[in-house]
């Protein structure tokens, strides 16, 4: 067995665990946050930087990738460990000459323009987060363009190319250096199929299987990004903290 493979199990294993551990707290309780993926050990080993210029001839490229690490307690980040991973890069949304003269099972490319961090594999079928209702996302971008980041969730299915994708827009912490602690209900995620609209929709209001999560920026602009990530958490918010929730689906908890 392969060391990625390894530890893709023990990834599982560890959040199956930690959501058992939780299992047992009174209802009337609110769950504590589940870790999901954080940089306490300050690597980036499995997670994967992707662009269209490797995918499908674009000039979209990702410049950095890296765990960096600083006093978070003195910027208000009140979940996670001090270590983060810095992601950073350029998009282009106009088509190089391979690309238009690519003709691809769908035809001629029409929109170009991306690039994708995808996160270390939950092994074992993934991790079911039966008892949770959402996501959080400890973040911060330096951006002030207000650029759009989506966040993509990969489950275990029999539909391949299934994902469901969550927006983020992150309020710039370009000066002050701020982490924000955005929340996604499961709710507001949208079903898409190898980057288009499914007609049909499934709604994740449970997310069963789990198999890994990708940020992607593919926002229709040119123009450098940057994306700093503390860890990604599922929430147990219950009815009344999803109803409390910011009417576009996400929350700034900071």
């Amino acid at each position: 067995m392969s060391n990625l493979a390894t530890a893709s199990i023990r990834r599982a294993l560890r959040v199956r665990w930690d959501a058992f551990r939780h299992s047992g707290i009174s209802a009337a309780s609110r769950l504590p946050p589940l870790c999901l993926y954080d940089f306490a050990d300050s690597s980036r080993e499995g997670w994967t930087a992707m662009s269209d210029s490797e995918s499908i001839g674009g000039r979209s490229v990702n410049r950095e990738l890296q765990v960096r690490q600083e006093d978070r307690d003195r910027d208000g980040g009140a979940v996670g460990s001090p270590s983060y991973l810095t992601w950073s890069g350029v998009t282009d949304v106009v088509l190089s000459d391979a690309q238009a003269a690519t003709v691809g099972p769908r035809g001629h490319i029409s929109r170009t323009g991306y690039c994708a961090l995808r996160s270390p594999t939950f092994g074992l079928g993934g991790v079911d987060l039966d008892d949770y209702d959402a996501l959080m996302v400890t973040c911060r971008t330096e951006n002030e363009d207000g650029r759009v980041f989506m966040l993509g969730l990969s489950t275990d299915t029999y539909i391949p190319g299934d994902v469901y994708q969550g927006y983020m827009k992150i309020p710039s912490s370009k000066g002050d250096g701020h982490f924000h602690q955005l929340t996604l209900p499961f709710t507001s995620f949208v079903l898409t199929s190898h980057g288009r609209l499914r007609e049909k929709q499934r709604l994740a209001d449970v997310v069963r299987g789990l198999e890994h999560v990708t940020f992607m920026i593919a926002d229709g602009e040119s123009g450098d990004f940057h994306l700093d990530i503390g860890g990604v958490y599922a929430l147990s918010l219950g009815a009344g903290g999803l109803t409390d929730l910011a009417k576009d689906g996400t929350r700034d908890d900071d």
